[in-house]
């Protein structure tokens, strides 16, 4: 019954399940099953079909032509690198697709482009997609307007087009309803428009504003637009630009506004925004928009103040648009905040997905719930932002601040999922720890709690505790190395006394010693033990302190001598404790008797741990006995006990015996070749073993032969660990021999044991024919080029082997060039993990997935361009990750890349541009020419002859542009939009200079130029003018950290002066005096642009302080000055006083370190009084009292505009603070007030307050 099923089903059912599945799927397996299916195949005419040039004319293309040309209705095709032949008769084969509607092309060409819609003629598409094209010429756009216009086409999607108005013009009777492009320009928008009067839905990258934008002449045309939905996926419009668009598009219902990084400042900003949507948006019916706004590095921002505006009645009930407010957690993105509406959808989804970070907390203002989780893999709605994971790793150099905690106690207070949380080497301190008591007092779920490698000390111990006494859910708890003694010791003891829940508690690498063991006692004598992991290792407990802790443990054996510390473990073994550690505390070989007698009767424990504990051949003998009769134990570690050779023949004689032993951990015992011999002749008895550890042993070939000869046979030992033994080439021979004939050997570790190329041909052999072996660590050894050869060969004949790892050798990157080769050759592909450079001890030890997971190169090294004369210069580290970001850029992954970090040499840079040659999404692209010199910088120049990617050049610490370097960066110039230059840390001579001149000379495009801490003089200032002049369109212009001093402002004024576009000028901290300042105000008289200038640390005084705002009182477009550390005292500040009171276009000010007293912050306060602009002023580290903070408030209290303030490192005292806290309560517009660490009469750590 179920067989006939399917057959039997309604046509047109059958024909709508068809629209869910691949054409292969409908004619190679579903056409096949019967005939009556196989008839109702043939009649359906509307497949989905992707094809690429290469495979469309050979066996690779399963579809008949007739199918094509007559029954495929939506076509994507790939025409990446075709020949011109193929291209012809693919076309040919579109041509013929008479029943087409809706065509993709991927990767094509101009010529392709106007060769295909100039011939068709039948083919009348719906839809047209085009992607990954190279600029697109006005014949193309031409061409393709054309067709769109015959075929009356009402989709169109054009990835890369910048649509030009003057050039590029639509046809009369374009019927197009949705139009795609990257990019247009702002004057030209109305013009679009009314060239498409039947577009409803247009989406664009970004609207670019150009110099027609101030007059907006093209926006004055009358036309009734249809447009129904605007999308803009990277916004860098403001807000006139915005409301001048919208106004011409009267029919407008839904708006995407996805804003580009750094648009918003501010605070200020976002709350001035949503006024803008709430007082002139409230038309539309649906609205989207995401904002991310990056604020100072020691600003405490509280998200619930952020989002409050959107909780606003307009934006929850009336328009139902929700809200939320996230921040990354740990270092990336931590300092950065995002706001955006959802649910989020495509294309937004894509847009904004790059700038979340891997772990954020939020709030919604829907229902105003923190939340925490991961970064959402499909859309973001209410519910998935809600949904935390269970396990939540925020570990080691994550760096979390004070604040994150606070964040993450106010996500977990209400959480439901949560039941693991790991706070690890975040550097926590005992204030800290008492967010983490606010999240554990109310929580429901957490199980599991590890704040280790912390420095909680006994202070945060008692937060802890404090919390365990409510909490009835936390098992596990994870407090080693945290600074604690035997006062934390005490609290915990406490605890225990109502605790029944903790079941594993690790104090391991505290102080608590001898007193912190006897409080513990206490409470463990009086109640029912329910531990089962007890973690005490490395704590100073000495024979006091165990005789506390074994009466306690023992109850009812009474203790007579000194030795009562071990005695304990004899009745502790008889509760329900599994695992025990005793590592690193010194219990020498009568320590381990008493374990030993404690073993010969225990049935539950399974795991002992007793690394370094100096037992020496006569502990291993005491083991040695137990192991004898002991059933239960399972992992035994011995590592670093000086057991030597006749301690490995005790333990060996024992495990002739012994039936449940399987992990054996022998590292660092100064076993050598006899010691091995022992254990050869125990494997070729015993059945259980499974893993053993002999690292760092003074093993030799002797004893690897003997080893290997006993695995020969055994078929039991899954992993050995050889590592940083000495085993050379007649040990590799016969590990040879021992990887042919052994069937259960799965892993094998030979770190740092010596093995060279020869070594490692013979163990590359072996590989060839082994099929177990899963696991081969060769780590730390002398592999050089020829190792690495043999081993990719015989990578391209093994079907088993699963991870390799390689680092710390020599392998070169021509050895990495062979794995390349071979993996693209290996059919089984089993290799999974290949780690070719090192990861840090940290990493190495933590061995998170994560960390691994970066370092292994085994995807990125399968999908390497090959070349047939490879370049061979450069670091392995820096190659492999070059490797990454080429793979990226070559699959149009990414659109901004930065290798200024890596020791990529000319190698990498041969990859990367020859990635460049496909890449089409890359937008910038920063480079350090340092590292891949001549030959790197002319495989980028050639990668980047037909791409528009813009360059920022990068010029590191001593670079000396010689004339053949200039060449290949001009080169690089002439075929790229060069945006950025950057030049840090050098010492650039008047030479240097005149190299850069040279090489910018003919370029138009530069925007910026950024010369931080180059020791340029003020000859090299003279040097300088002559470069800025060729380049007078520039809007950034930076000279921080120079000695350019009066006399190199005196050359620089007169071309700052003829620079019409200059928006930022920074000139911080170069030796600039009043007379230097009076140059620099002579140069702004007459500019129109500057929006952002920066003084700060220089000496500038009070008659430089006089020239400046001379000149800045007719300036209507400067919206930020920083003034910091300026000696102006209070005389300056007057000066500067008179400014603010007439001034009405600036916005934040920075006076800090400036001398001012109580006559300069009265001026200030008169000034504020008048003002009606300002909305930040940073007054930090002066000498304001609380007479100048009492004159102040009240003058604030007038003020109406002001939102931001900051007046830390002030000795304003408590009367200060106070005075402050009434200004809160009847001032209603500042939103944050930094008071922090004053130092008269009041101390602490930075405060700030939120008016809410």
């Amino acid at each position: 019954m179920e067989e006939s099923y399917l057959p039997n089903l309604p046509v047109e059912l059958l024909h709508r399940i068809f629209h869910f599945c691949d054409v292969q799927t409908i004619l190679c397996k579903i056409s096949n099953v019967c005939k009556k299916l196989h008839s109702i195949v043939n009649q359906y005419d509307q497949h989905q079909l992707t094809l690429d040039i290469h495979k469309y004319r050979t066996n690779e293309r399963s579809i008949p032509d007739h199918v094509l040309y007559n029954r495929v209705v939506s076509l994507m095709t790939r025409w990446h690198r075709g020949s011109e032949y193929q291209k012809e008769i693919f076309i040919s084969a579109l041509l013929q697709c008479t029943r087409l509607r809706h065509l993709t092309l991927h990767y094509i060409d101009d010529t392709s482009i106007q060769s295909l819609f100039q011939k068709t003629d039948k083919i009348k598409l719906v839809s047209l997609t085009i992607k990954y094209c190279s600029d697109t010429s006005n014949t193309t756009f031409r061409v393709v307007s054309l067709f769109a216009e015959k075929s009356k086409l009402q989709k169109l999607s054009w990835k890369d087009l910048f649509y030009k108005a003057e050039v590029m013009s639509w046809p009369d009777q374009c019927k197009l309803k949705f139009l795609s492009i990257d990019r247009c320009f702002y004057s030209q928008y109305s013009f679009l428009l009314r060239q498409l009067p039947c577009l409803e839905t247009f989406q664009v990258k970004d609207i670019d504003i150009d110099e027609n934008s101030m007059y907006l002449p093209s926006l004055n045309f009358s036309f009734n637009s249809q447009l129904t939905h605007l999308s803009i996926t990277c916004c860098s419009l403001s807000t006139e630009h915005l409301r001048s668009l919208i106004s011409k598009t009267p029919k407008l219902c839904e708006l995407d506004l996805i804003y580009s990084a750094e648009m918003f400042k501010s605070l200020i900003n976002i709350h001035e925004w949503e006024k803008f949507v709430r007082m002139e948006l409230s038309f539309l019916k649906k609205f989207q928009f995401f904002i991310s706004y990056e604020f100072a590095e020691n600003d405490t921002v509280r998200l619930d103040t952020v989002i409050a505006p959107f909780r606003d009645s307009f934006w929850l009930n009336e328009k139902c648009w929700f809200t939320v407010c996230e921040q990354g957690l740990g270092k990336s993105n931590s300092d950065t905040i995002s706001l955006f509406t959802i649910p989020v959808t495509e294309p937004a989804y894509h847009s904004i997905s790059r700038y979340r970070s891997h772990v954020q907390y939020g709030i919604s203002s829907k229902d105003n719930t923190y939340y925490i989780n991961d970064q959402s893999k499909d859309e973001i709605t209410l519910e998935t932002v809600h949904k935390t994971f269970p396990v939540l790793d925020l570990t080691y150099d994550l760096r979390l601040k004070s604040s994150h905690l606070q964040f993450l106690a106010h996500a977990l207070q209400n959480n439901q999922t949560t039941v693991e949380l790991n706070l690890a080497a975040n550097e926590i301190k005992a204030l800290d720890t008492q967010y983490i008591v606010e999240a554990l007092l109310n929580n429901t779920t957490l199980v599991t709690l590890s704040i280790s490698a912390n420095n909680i000390g006994d202070q945060g111990m008692y937060w802890i505790c404090k919390a365990l006494d409510t909490n009835i859910t936390l098992k596990e708890l994870d407090l080693h190395q945290n600074l604690i003694t035997s006062n934390g010791a005490k609290y915990l003891s406490q605890i225990l006394k109502n605790n029944n829940i903790l079941e594993k508690i690790d104090l391991e690498r505290n102080y608590i010693g001898d007193d912190g063991a006897r409080n513990l006692a206490i409470t463990l004598k009086n109640k029912p033990i329910t531990l089962e992991e007890l973690e005490l290792a490395c704590n100073y407990i000495y024979a006091e302190g165990a005789k506390y802790l074994a009466d306690a443990l023992r109850k009812n054996i009474v203790i007579e001598s000194a030795s009562y510390y071990f005695r304990m473990i004899l009745s502790f073994f008889s509760q329900t404790l599994t695992k025990f550690e005793l590592s690193c505390n010194k219990i020498g070989a009568a320590g381990v008797h008493y374990i030993a007698e404690a073993l010969r009767h225990n049935t539950t424990l399974t795991i002992l741990n007793l690394h370094n504990n100096d037992i020496g051949n006569e502990g291993a003998k005491h083991i040695a006995d137990v192991l004898n009769t002991n059933q239960a134990l399972i992992a035994l570690s011995m590592t670093a006990n000086n057991i030597g050779d006749d301690g490995m023949s005790y333990i060996c004689k024992a495990l002739h015996k012994n039936i449940t032993l399987k992990e054996l951990d022998l590292n660092e015992n100064k076993i050598t070749d006899d010691g091995a011999k022992s254990l050869s002749e125990t494997l070729q008895n015993n059945n259980t073993l499974e893993k053993i550890y002999l690292k760092k042993n003074n093993i030799g070939d002797d004893g690897a032969t003997n080893l290997a000869i006993a695995l020969k046979t055994n078929t039991t030992v899954t992993i050995l660990n050889l590592a940083t033994n000495k085993i050379d080439i007649t040990g590799a021979q016969c590990l040879y021999d021992e990887l042919q004939k052994n069937t259960s050997l799965k892993q094998i570790n030979l770190r740092c044991t010596g093995i060279n190329d020869n070594g490692v041909k013979i163990i590359a052999e072996a590989l060839r024919h082994n099929t177990t072996l899963e696991g081969l660590y060769l780590s730390g050894n002398r592999i050089g080029i020829a190792g690495a050869k043999y081993l990719a060969d015989a990578l391209r004949e093994n079907t088993t082997l699963k991870t390799l790892y390689l680092s710390y050798n020599t392998i070169g990157v021509a050895g990495v060039d062979y794995f390349i080769e071979a993996l693209r050759y290996n059919p089984i592909q089993s290799l999974t993990k290949l780690i070719l450079y090192p990861m840090s001890d940290r990493e190495y030890i933590s061995n998170s997935n994560e960390l691994e997971a970066r370092s292994n190169v085994i995807s990125v090294l399968r999908n390497s361009a090959v070349f047939s004369r490879s370049d061979f210069e450069g670091d392995v580290c820096g190659y492999c990750e070059v490797l990454k970001i080429a793979e990226r850029i070559r699959k149009n992954l990414t659109s901004y890349e930065k290798f200024d970090e890596k020791n990529i040499g000319s190698a990498g840079a041969q990859h990367i541009g020859d990635a460049l040659r496909y890449n089409t999404s890359l937008k910038k692209l920063r480079v350090k020419i340092n590292d891949i010199g001549q030959k790197g910088l002319k495989y980028l120049a050639d990668g980047l002859e037909n791409n528009t990617t813009y360059v920022v050049l990068y010029l590191d610490r001593r670079i000396y542009l010689e004339n053949d370097l200039s060449r290949s960066i001009i080169n690089i110039l002439a075929n790229s939009i060069f945006l950025k230059l950057e030049v840090k840390s050098n010492q650039m001579t008047n030479k240097t200079i005149q190299y850069l001149n040279n090489i910018l000379l003919n370029n138009s495009t530069l925007q910026t130029i950024n010369l931080i801490s180059n020791n340029i003089t003020s000859t090299g200032a003279r040097h300088l003018s002559d470069l800025l002049r060729n380049h007078i369109t520039l809007t950034t212009f930076c000279l921080i950290n120079n000695r350019i001093g009066d006399d190199g402002l005196t050359y620089l004024s007169p071309t700052l002066k003829d620079i019409k576009t200059l928006e930022i000028l920074i000139l911080s901290r170069i030796d600039m005096g009043p007379i230097g300042t009076e140059s620099l105000a002579n140069a702004l008289e007459n500019n129109t642009t500057l929006s952002i200038l920066r003084l700060n640390n220089n000496e500038i005084g009070v008659e430089g302080i006089q020239s400046i705002m001379i000149i800045l009182q007719r300036n209507k477009t400067l919206v930020e000055i920083d003034l910091s550390n300026n000696e102006i005292g209070n005389e300056g500040t007057r000066i500067v006083a008179d400014f603010l009171s007439t001034n009405i276009t600036l916005l934040k000010l920075n006076l800090g370190i400036n001398e001012i007293g109580l006559s300069g912050v009265k001026y200030l306060g008169d000034a504020l009084e008048k003002n009606t602009t300002l909305t930040s002023l940073y007054l930090r580290r002066n000498d304001i009292d609380q007479n100048g903070i009492e004159y102040f408030s009240q003058s604030l209290k007038r003020n109406q505009t002001l939102k931001q303030i900051d007046v830390s490192c002030n000795p304003i005292g408590r009367i200060g603070i106070e005075y402050l806290r009434d200004l809160l309560k009847s001032n209603t517009t500042l939103i944050e007030l930094k008071i922090g660490f004053n130092y008269k009469n009041y101390q602490g750590n930075l405060v700030n307050y939120t008016n809410s």
